[in-house]
């Protein structure tokens, strides 16, 4: 998620410490978090995946902005700053802002501005389930003590901005070297992006 939200801090059309509510006005509680708090896991919001409902939530596509939907009214886990706690609605809710300040859909957004500038033919972000993407490799479960199975069934978008990617080695090798070279990210957003922010 650093190498999409940076840019946009380093186009000043973001600042990570700034209240949320200056981005999203109707977000309960906008004035306490931070873009920071959702990038260091620190934000208190508790996890999507851990909700009961979550199994059903992933059989049908969504918007990032639906997905936020089902967490925004939730009471916080902790105060946001207080401590680290991984939450993919971290993620989903940072997909979603990103949307708002381009006014582009995730995938484009990356597309456009990440995978097309760096030549990686071989990543993306699925537009729909029905999307045929040549060489993709399918998904398995364990079945018994030693058997495979095909995994279960959802739909990708309910894993947009934390886990929707799809890409190969040969584009990964390019990727990197983009943000080691500072062609990605400017050395001081690069360095923000390996500082440990929180204690643990």
């Amino acid at each position: 998620k650093w190498p999409a939200i940076m840019p946009l801090t380093e186009q000043r059309r973001l600042d990570i410490h700034a209240p949320l509510s200056k981005i999203l006005p109707d977000y309960p509680g906008g004035q306490r978090l931070t873009i920071h708090h959702l990038m260091s896991h620190t934000s208190g919001i508790p996890n999507i995946n851990n909700f009961a409902e979550y199994d059903a939530i992933q059989l049908r596509k969504h918007t990032p902005g639906e997905l936020v939907a089902y967490f925004r009214d939730k009471p916080l886990n902790s105060a946001p700053g207080w401590k680290y706690e991984y939450s993919n609605s971290n993620y989903n809710l940072l997909a979603h802002i990103i949307e708002r300040v381009w006014g582009l859909s995730f995938g484009e957004l990356l597309a456009r501005e990440i995978f097309r500038p760096l030549g990686l033919a071989s990543t993306g972000h699925p537009a729909n389930m029905g999307q045929i993407v040549p060489g993709l490799a399918d998904g398995y479960a364990p079945e018994g003590l030693t058997g495979l199975q095909r995994a279960g069934s959802l739909d990708w978008s309910v894993k947009t901005g934390n886990g929707s990617l799809y890409s190969s080695a040969g584009d990964l090798v390019p990727f990197f070297r983009a943000v080691n070279e500072g062609r990605l990210l400017k050395p001081e957003s690069l360095a923000a992006t390996f500082t440990a922010h929180t204690p643990n």
